[in-house]
């Protein structure tokens, strides 16, 4: 068997091999279409439940998170605090993998973006914090639900800064190898990008980073304002009306930092609502650079306003009490935090692709000028093969698309935020045909922080109280 044949068969293995693979989207949504009923993929929570390696992250924060979603607060918080805990591991690691590994020719088992560690993205660690957070409100813990709060503006300025240091580090292995067009090639496609996210910023006007996000700035202020930091309560509401305007919540937040106090035996309940689900990457074939790539992107249909919930009506017993209005779609942040990282995503790909044409060429080599030499023919056969291989295998595994991302995240957030006489409560919060009722107690000059999940079939809740 001559080596271009065994070239074709392996090609032909790798294409089979990939093409059998699942994708991760695909695996989730299976979960996601089991919660509402008792008949949940057991298959696909098994995938997530024993994924690690290049996906424990990703693993733990989707474990979390489906605990979370089924009301085992007490897991959802474990799991939580392993994520966060391997996190900060991670954090010293670059974003984009480049590493010593283009020293070597086995370079090609990096050819695949899924071959990759799962990052730490900075959206996604502020929000592992942020519903860590709720868990801990959940179990009673007011001081976990601080270190969790403060976790969140620690995070928030270190992904910016980790984005700006690894896309350096990236530019600077590209420009070392010789391939510095690579980087500014993605910063082309970059620009490119820009009549897509077009479509995002009539979602999100004032969002400049996938590190605005309005749900944790908004708990970031009641925070504030809970322990008596009002100027700082007021500058994370201040910054919420540039990104997302004219919430009556995030009004009143800024009216009570400005020393409108409650009537006198009133206190106030802040219900945040959180629905659907994160939209996930797809595959999408662009050309950059004069070459054909196969990125991750997302859909133009996930720019458009959610609309699969609505609005969350508030009830205490039989009288209505207010209306639950949009506080954030947090589809635009996880699409910024992708275009963020596309730069590094393509240079990995441009790179992978000058490997791939050395490996090539040095085949083509092997193949014209000593292959004709008989006294060597094993030899060289071996060596055509092994090259073509492993040319077949770069290729190939580069074209799969790294579609990973916290797929369980919520879509939308809703809040209200309603006086109250002190005392005991029945509410009932009701969302399309769903009605989910909570006994929540007031204390007079406090407030109580309640908390929903609205998931296909059902609709969970809980009430916990900040005291002072």
């Amino acid at each position: 068997m001559n080596c271009r044949m065994k070239s074709g068969i392996a090609s032909i293995l790798v294409c089979l091999l990939l093409a059998g693979c699942a994708t991760y989207p695909s695996k989730v949504e299976k979960i996601k279409s089991g919660l509402g009923n008792s008949s949940q993929d057991k298959h696909a929570v098994y995938d997530i439940y024993n994924a690690s390696g290049a996906n424990k992250l990703l693993a733990l924060q989707e474990k979390g998170r489906l605990a979370q979603l089924k009301g085992q607060y007490a897991e959802s918080a474990k799991l939580y605090a392993e994520a966060i805990a391997f996190s900060d591991a991670l954090e010293d690691k670059a974003l984009f993998s480049v590493g010593d590994a283009l020293d070597k020719t086995l370079a090609v088992a990096y050819g695949s973006d899924i071959a990759l560690d799962y990052p730490v993205v900075g959206f996604e660690r502020m929000m592992l914090h942020v519903l860590d957070a709720f868990d801990r409100l959940a179990l009673g813990d007011l001081d976990g639900f601080g270190v969790d709060v403060r976790n969140i503006e620690r995070c928030r300025g270190m992904a910016q800064a980790r984005m700006k240091r690894d896309m350096e580090a990236l530019q600077e292995k590209l420009r070392k190898k010789g391939y510095a067009q690579y980087f500014q090639e993605g910063n082309e496609a970059g620009k490119s990008y820009q009549a897509f996210m077009a479509n995002v910023a009539s979602l999100a006007p004032g969002l400049k980073n996938s590190t605005d996000n309005v749900y944790a700035l908004f708990l970031m202020a009641l925070y504030r304002e809970w322990l008596g930091d009002f100027q700082e309560a007021l500058a994370h509401y201040k910054e919420i009306e540039t990104i997302w305007p004219g919430n009556p919540a995030v009004t009143t937040g800024i009216a009570r930092c400005k020393g409108e106090s409650l009537q006198e035996g009133y206190g106030e309940l802040v219900l945040f609502v959180e629905e659907g689900f994160i939209p996930p990457k797809r595959l999408n074939h662009t050309t950059v650079g004069g070459m054909y790539l196969s990125l991750p992107n997302y859909a133009i249909a996930d720019c458009l306003p959610y609309e699969d919930g609505g609005p969350v009506v508030v009830f205490d017993g039989s009288q209505y009490v207010a209306v639950a209005q949009t506080l954030c779609d947090l589809a635009p942040l996880a699409i910024k935090a992708h275009e963020e990282r596309l730069r590094g995503i393509i240079g990995r790909k441009k790179l992978t692709a000058g490997i791939t044409t050395a490996m090539i060429t040095l085949n083509n080599e092997v193949n014209t000028t000593i292959f004709s030499n008989p006294l060597y023919e094993a030899a060289n056969l071996c060596l055509g093969c092994c090259t073509a291989f492993l040319a077949d295998i770069m290729v190939m595994s580069s074209e799969k698309p790294d579609l990973r991302s916290w797929l369980l995240l919520p879509r939308q957030v809703q809040v209200v935020r309603v006086a109250l006489k002190a005392g005991q409560h029945d509410m009932a919060f009701a969302s399309a045909g769903k009605i989910v009722k909570l006994s929540v107690n007031i204390h007079a000059g406090e407030t109580t922080i309640a908390h929903g999940i609205s998931i296909p079939g059902t609709m969970r809740a809980f009430s916990a109280n900040l005291t002072k």
